[in-house]
């Protein structure tokens, strides 16, 4: 097992505790009781309310070991999401928190969150002199030597599979141009469905009823139901130019998804001839081969794989 040592999204106010109240003046405790559940549960280290029922069951899910003070070997995990700051439009606070923890465990590797909307890339010249620096990243458009890349942490892991209703769908809400285009271009298309506002069992099982899910980027440079589609027996079609892909030296994205350019979505017909061009079933087998990559387990894994030589 490896060690690591979680600091507490509270400690890390501490630290910053002056920055922070000049972006929440009302309390610091507002911010939290806002945000308790995804707060106390962001430790991807360990089991909690992330980790689906299946894999609590399994006695061999156990490969960091959360410890209280820091030594040799041990690595250190900021518990907070740096995308706050630059929802606050002070990304200079991320390189002021980093450069904190990082000259404060210069020793250890430095572990920070980012998985939100806005592109990290713009960051990582300001980062890389943080040569013990590891981001876990899930929306940057160019991968830095700093940047592990995962799936969003919170995607549910429960396989679902359903009777297909449609062909082709979206479903979501319309948070960018892409998508608008993306609706438009079929529209009138009876083998298209789209719809909106489901509760999440709803939205998954929906999801779970179509043979092409379309995954067209919204704020961040990907899409959640991406990630999600490789639980719920359906083929994602990823729309995004720009965003690099998880576990990329593991998964050969060609045979279990489909990925397109923004400008394919304003054609109806380059759509449909790119799904036609796969195999369904031989993509289905391919998706089941990989879906425990996208599962907690999975990532903590991945992220051991990655930690143990370099400790």
């Amino acid at each position: 097992m490896l060690k690591y040592k979680h600091i507490h999204f509270t400690e890390v106010f501490k630290d910053i505790k002056e920055d922070f109240l000049s972006l929440f003046p009302d309390s610091l405790e507002g911010y939290l009781n806002s945000r308790e559940d995804v707060l106390e549960n962001m430790d991807i280290f360990s089991e909690n309310c992330r980790s689906i029922s299946l894999e609590k069951k399994d006695k061999s899910f156990n490969l960091f070991k959360k410890v209280k003070k820091v030594s040799s070997g041990t690595v250190v995990v900021i518990g907070f999401y740096l995308e706050l700051f630059m929802y606050k439009g002070r990304p200079d606070l991320i390189i002021k928190t980093l450069g904190h923890y990082s000259n404060l465990y210069k020793d250890n590797i430095v572990i920070a969150y980012y998985n939100h909307d806005v592109d990290f890339a713009s960051l990582n010249h300001l980062v890389k002199d943080f040569s013990n620096l590891k981001i876990l990243n899930f929306n940057t458009s160019k991968k830095s030597d700093q940047d592990i890349l995962l799936h969003p942490f919170s995607i549910n892991q429960n396989y679902i599979k359903k009777e297909k209703k449609h062909r082709y769908g979206f479903i979501g809400n319309i948070t960018h141009p892409l998508r608008n285009y993306l609706v438009n271009s079929f529209h009138g298309c009876g083998d298209f469905f789209h719809t909106s506002g489901l509760s999440y069992t709803h939205y998954l099982e929906t999801l779970s009823e179509i043979s092409y899910n379309f995954c067209p980027r919204g704020a961040g440079l990907s899409s959640y139901r991406f990630y999600e589609c490789f639980h719920l027996n359906t083929i994602p079609v990823l729309f995004s130019d720009k965003i690099p892909l998880p576990y990329a030296d593991l998964i050969d994205y060609d045979k279990v998804s489909i990925r397109l350019s923004i400008e394919d979505a304003l054609s109806q017909r380059r759509v449909k001839t790119s799904c036609s061009l796969l195999d369904e079933e031989k993509t289905q087998e391919h998706i089941r081969s990989v879906s425990h990559f996208f599962t907690f387990k999975g990532m903590q894994t991945y992220l051991y794989n990655e930690f143990k030589n370099t400790t």
